[in-house]
């Protein structure tokens, strides 16, 4: 966070103005800066270890090498069971890593979908389109809706925003957002699977996808209103980036 006063005439403060950002990345990018500098650690006392015997057997190093490697039976059996062993633990982690990557990007897809499932029920589909016509956001159908919204990712447990979209030819209009400074109008790319749910071919979900901002997981469901017709779809994303930097913490850490 940082902060700064708000001075009147007089010199006193009256207020602050705070800019915050969440830290989640940071303390995950930090744990594995930490967690190369052990293998780092490891690597380099393994590496001077080794250096100082053959300091030490500098005259015959290359014939101890070669007897070490090759004329013990025992050092052959144990690099060989070694091998084997790293082999099997590597394969083990990799299929491990694969299926945990592909159960919490399911995983996600399923929240996200209910979660919208669930928010266009909240929403008048009537008030939403008077908010399309006129959009103000000091109205009283917006600043509902917009609260519906902020309850519903409060209770998903959503650190992203939500908001609804409105289809203006090839591409999508903001309608209501739950973010603090409202940008009603703005333009957004239609993607296929919008396209597809405007069209009348129900709910859906992508990802993870790259955009201008961040890697993603999305899923969206139509507001509809009585006649069956979609005026809106409502949109809810997941912010994939800190999700793969933790996985490749882990990843380190079975690594260690």
């Amino acid at each position: 966070s940082a902060y700064a006063p708000i001075v009147d005439g007089s010199g006193a403060v009256v207020a602050l103005v705070e800019v915050d950002r969440r830290a989640q990345a940071y303390d995950v990018t930090r744990t594995q800066s930490r967690l190369l500098a052990i293998l780092g650690a490891i690597l380099l006392t393994g590496l001077s270890l080794l250096l100082r015997v053959i300091l030490h057997r500098r005259r015959d190093s290359l014939a101890w090498l070669r007897q070490l490697l090759v004329g013990r039976l025992s050092l052959r059996i144990g690099a060989a069971t070694g091998v084997v062993v790293l082999f099997a633990m590597g394969l083990s982690s990799w299929l491990d890593h694969r299926a945990v990557k592909r159960e919490v990007i399911d995983g996600m897809h399923g929240q996200l979908l209910t979660t919208v499932r669930v928010g266009t029920m909240l929403i008048d589909a009537e008030a939403h389109r008077r908010v399309e016509r006129s959009q103000d956001p000091t109205s009283e159908e917006f600043l509902r809706i917009r609260e519906q919204l902020r309850e519903l990712r409060q209770r998903a447990r959503l650190d992203t925003d939500v908001y609804t979209l409105s289809r203006d030819g090839d591409s999508t209009r903001f309608i209501v957002m739950t973010n603090e400074n409202p940008f009603i109008g703005h333009y957004q790319e239609l993607r296929p699977g919008l396209r597809a749910t405007f069209d009348g071919g129900g709910s859906g979900s992508e990802g993870p996808y790259t955009n201008v901002t961040d890697t993603w997981i999305s899923a969206w469901a139509p507001i509809e209103d009585a006649d069956g017709k979609v005026v809106a779809v409502l949109q809810a994303d997941f912010a994939v980036s800190t999700m793969r930097a933790e996985r490749a913490n882990r990843d380190l850490r079975r690594l260690l």
